[in-house]
């Protein structure tokens, strides 16, 4: 009867042993991590509805779509919900602007003016939820707002009037640890900046509206501290 009491501790004790350092070897996705990435970005920013003291004026605008190869740092923090589930903060920032796109005036359908039209200080704030594949694998999904100015410019060289951007941004991700502290990532976030009134800056009576869609596609490195 001692015996088996003695091998029946050994064996609990064993397994809390074995358990303990297993869960001492998992990567742990709670806590603050940063994490930077590139890959494929593009906005659509749509101009219409160009009035003058409320009558329209014959102005119309085309816009070709921005394009570019971003450089995104991220700051998140994140807590587990449950065993599985966790919610967070992110913070995202680009560190370099969109490509430039043309952008072409017309008056009456008849081309008046032209330049160009980027996006710069793009960011974006996100609650994210994750789900635990396993280990050190996790898929979450991110909701929140995201925030972009304009940079535009006349064909002659000259600044043409610029507008802050803001609207809603959604995404999906993974991301898998591939040391204790180092994990690789992939996600993808649609922005839509909704439908905003604006007045020309020449013009006080001159209005227009303005939106945009975008998208960006990202992989790269984290490390969780």
């Amino acid at each position: 009867m001692e015996n088996m009491v003695k091998m029946r501790s050994l064996v609990v004790g064993s397994l809390f042993a074995w358990t303990g350092l297993a869960h001492a070897q998992v990567p742990s996705f709670e806590g603050l991590s940063v994490q930077g990435g590139t890959g494929y970005q593009r906005h659509a920013p749509v101009f219409f509805d160009y009035k003058t003291s409320g009558v329209a004026n014959g102005l119309t605008a085309q816009t070709d779509q921005t394009k570019g190869v971003p450089v995104v740092m991220s700051v998140s923090y994140t807590l587990a919900f449950t065993d599985y589930v966790s919610l967070g903060l992110a913070y995202d920032h680009h560190l370099t602007g969109s490509s430039a796109a043309r952008q072409r005036l017309y008056t009456n359908g008849s081309y008046s003016s032209g330049g160009t039209i980027r996006f710069k200080d793009q960011t974006q704030w996100s609650i994210v939820s994750g789900v635990l594949l396993d280990a050190s694998t996790m898929v979450y999904a991110k909701l929140g707002t995201a925030q972009a100015r304009s940079d535009s410019t006349n064909d002659n060289g000259s600044a043409a009037q610029n507008f802050d951007f803001s609207g809603w941004a959604w995404g999906l991700g993974a991301k898998r640890f591939v040391s204790q502290h180092q994990f690789a990532f992939a996600e993808y976030n649609q922005v839509r900046m909704s439908d905003t009134l604006r007045t020309s800056a020449t013009d006080a009576t001159a209005t227009l509206q303005t939106s945009s869609k975008g998208s960006v596609l990202l992989v790269g490195m984290g490390w969780q501290f």
